[in-house]
């Protein structure tokens, strides 16, 4: 053993003695001298200045972290894993769009008829000539769907015939009955006429007109149909259905078809997962955990041990299942990805891929629940163990403060408890 020569000096600083150790380590050949000289004041500064750049690198790893990990958990409306793409053969007459939770299928629909919404008209009158509406008090129904509604004019001696039927329109326009009026007038013609159309299209809001008080239906020809409500027609993978609305759900409401045109043959809808923007975004996950990974280890000496064992133990616990799907853990504690392992996965189980990923006791939101228990915590918790560090007052201790300890032991700084 080689011989060591030591001089100890004491040195008061507030409440503390410091112990400086000079030695002095000799050889045959290569003498040594090791010394400790800075003060405990430079390396308080320095400590604090190390940390402080280390925890704010750490947690801008951590909140970019975060963000890619709630791009794919399921709770999360806009998550990847919810959104579904619906691809029509012939998006001019069928198109679709896929809601959460719809399942990767297909579907061959053909359209016979669409909806049509009733229209009627009344006579094309001479926009200014007298009105033969009845003065004073008139008095109509407009039955819409089966429901009546009164609906009350007064039309004036003096009313020509482009006022009257504006009276009229503005009556059934306040009742908001399900039906539109407006007045067109013919600038070739001067003659002006009064026209209804449902709101919605279907047979289901047809409707009729009949006087109560007064002759404001039977002077107009109101009550004249030009255009029948008519139902959508159509077959879904063979079978025949009618709806009163070229909107269709199907699938529970999971799918929603819309009909613009009718169909010589039969249009083939695909509902699938985007699982190429999966993929991307799975493979961005685990490249923002092993950078957030790698921060970790690179400043663990400036951590407490129990923060790089917290994720190393968290990541050891989910990766038998994610194998199974292409995400490996690899022996230094990072992931990679089996991109043809995961398409698989995908294709054939995908609801075990929104399960081992996305779920609660997924990945995804497993490392989020992590990153947000991080960034909760009080800034100390990165260098004493958690339970201490979330204690009333987490920068007591019982020698140095506890944010200089480390830094004070592992930078030749001895310590004693004496005063």
């Amino acid at each position: 053993m080689l011989p060591i020569q030591s001089l100890v000096r004491s040195q008061p600083i507030q409440r503390y003695t410091f112990q400086m150790l000079q030695a002095s380590l000799r050889s045959p050949t290569f003498p040594q001298t090791s010394y400790s000289t800075q003060g405990l004041a430079v390396k308080e500064a320095e400590w604090k200045q190390t940390t402080a750049r280390f925890a704010a690198e750490l947690y801008q790893e951590a909140d970019s972290l975060g963000t890619t990990a709630a791009l794919l958990q399921q709770k999360n409306q806009t998550s990847l894993l919810n959104q579904r793409k619906a691809i029509s053969s012939d998006a001019a007459k069928v198109s679709a769009q896929a809601m959460k939770g719809a399942l990767d299928t297909s579907h061959t629909v053909e359209v016979t008829s669409l909806a049509k919404a009733q229209v009627n008209q009344s006579l094309a009158l001479a926009a200014q000539e007298r009105s033969d509406v009845q003065t004073g008090m008139n008095q109509f129904t407009l039955t819409v769907g089966g429901k009546p509604h009164l609906i009350s004019v007064v039309a004036s001696a003096s009313d020509s015939n482009a006022q009257s039927l504006n009276r009229i329109a503005k009556a059934i326009n306040t009742e908001r009955a399900g039906v539109k009026a407006s007045v067109r007038t013919d600038s070739r013609t001067g003659a002006s006429q009064l026209i209804l159309t449902t709101n919605k299209p279907g047979t289901d809001q047809s409707f009729s007109l009949a006087d109560v008080i007064g002759n404001a239906i039977a002077a107009t020809d109101l009550n004249h149909t030009a255009t029948a409500a008519e139902d959508a027609r159509y077959k879904l993978d063979g079978d025949s259905f009618t709806a009163g609305s070229n909107t269709v759900p199907i699938e529970g409401g999971k799918i929603e078809l819309t009909f613009s045109q009718t169909t010589e043959s039969p249009v083939s809808v695909t509902i699938s997962s985007d699982r190429d923007a999966i993929v991307k975004q799975t493979s961005q996950l685990l490249d923002a955990y092993n950078r957030f990974h790698d921060k970790l280890e690179s400043h663990a000496p400036a951590f407490t041990f129990e923060l790089t064992q917290t994720w190393d133990r968290l990541t050891r616990s989910i990766q038998p299942q994610l194998s199974r799907i292409g995400i490996i853990r690899n022996q230094d504690g990072t992931f990679a990805l089996n991109e043809d392992t995961l398409r698989t996965a995908m294709k054939e189980r995908y609801q075990t891929v929104e399960q081992m990923v996305g779920q609660e006791s997924g990945l995804a939101a497993t490392i989020k629940k992590q990153v947000d228990r991080l960034r909760q915590a009080p800034l100390v918790a990165l260098t004493r163990p958690y339970p201490f560090a979330d204690s009333t007052n987490p920068y007591t201790a019982y020698s140095l403060p506890a944010l200089f300890l480390q830094q004070a032991a592992k930078t030749g700084l001895f310590y004693n408890q004496a005063f």
